[in-house]
C-alpha cells in the first residue's frame, strides 16, 4: 500500500483517483481527450467515466427490454 507510482500516469480500474494523473483501465484518458476535442464533452476525466458509467448502465437495461 505504502508504495507510489512510478510513472506520471497510474492504470487503475478503481473509480476513486489516488491523484490527478490516475486513469481507469475501462476509460482510458486518451477517450476522453478524442470526446473533449471533438466538443462531445466538457466534463472533467473523472466526471466524463462517472457519466460514461452511468450511460452504459442505462444503456444495457434498455437493450435488454
Amino acid at each position: 500500500m505504502g508504495t507510489s507510482p512510478t510513472s506520471k500516469q497510474q492504470n487503475r480500474s478503481d473509480p476513486k483517483p489516488i491523484s490527478h494523473w490516475s486513469n481507469d483501465l475501462s476509460y482510458p484518458v486518451e477517450a476522453w481527450q478524442i470526446q473533449v476535442f471533438n466538443g462531445g464533452t466538457r466534463l472533467g476525466y473523472w466526471e466524463w467515466i462517472e457519466h460514461s458509467k452511468k450511460y452504459a448502465e442505462l444503456n444495457d437495461k434498455i437493450s435488454l427490454e
